[in-house]
């Protein structure tokens, strides 16, 4: 796992607040952690999909820690799940 860890996407850094890997080192869970104070809407999900279109995580996770959405991608398209995966589910 790597906490605020800078990705370049199009040759421009970011930082991603949390990635989780395989036991091979491949990103299975990106998290977007956003203040209380920012609301969760397109634009918010729209940088978790930069980061993603980097990463190729099979699951997303967006908090503000009032709201928490959790995505899988299957077969290139994003579904909404219920929750946060385990490990073991991944």
């Amino acid at each position: 796992m790597s906490t605020e860890k800078k990705t370049k996407i199009n040759g421009i850094n970011f930082r991603t607040d949390i990635v989780c890997y395989n036991k091979i080192g491949k990103p299975i869970l990106l998290i977007e952690c956003k203040s209380q104070n920012i609301k969760i809407n397109i634009k918010t999900f729209d940088q978790l999909i930069n980061y993603q279109s980097s990463l190729n995580a099979n699951y997303m996770v967006i908090t503000n820690g009032n709201k928490t959405i959790c995505f899988n991608i299957k077969n290139n398209k994003i579904n909404l799940i219920k929750k946060i995966p385990l490990y073991r589910e991944v």
